[in-house]
């Protein structure tokens, strides 16, 4: 099966990737077994609406979205997932104990991951 065959699995797949997310992530978030949204991204099965709107919903994105040839914005998600990363590092700059440190690590470990996805969309 092709990506124009499966286009929700297609649009799954850059939605995981931008959201840096996994499908155990994923599956704690909506109850879908991990194995049920492999088989999605892959075109092997196809999710009922119910099902697809639930992911839809994690990802902040219509249902009609996730069903669409059109591509996704990526550059609209990703820029918004940075001014939240950014506004994450902001919060914790003025505090200076361990939390925010490794708080602060792991959000600019993000920011870099998402300034890729960045430069690979454009």
């Amino acid at each position: 099966m092709n990506e124009t065959d499966n286009i929700f699995g297609a649009n799954l797949k850059k939605l995981k990737e931008i959201h840096l997310i996994s499908f155990k992530d994923i599956s704690q978030l909506t109850k879908i077994p991990t194995q049920t949204l492999w088989r999605y991204e892959k075109g092997e099965n196809v999710p009922t609406i119910y099902t697809a709107n639930k992911i839809a919903k994690l990802f902040n994105v219509s249902l009609n979205d996730m069903l669409s040839c059109e591509a996704i914005n990526i550059t609209e998600i990703v820029n918004k997932k940075l001014n939240n990363y950014l506004d994450i590092c902001s919060m914790c700059l003025s505090n200076n104990n361990n939390i925010c440190k490794n708080i602060r690590c792991h959000t600019l470990l993000k920011i870099k991951k998402l300034r890729k996805i960045l430069e690979s969309a454009e």
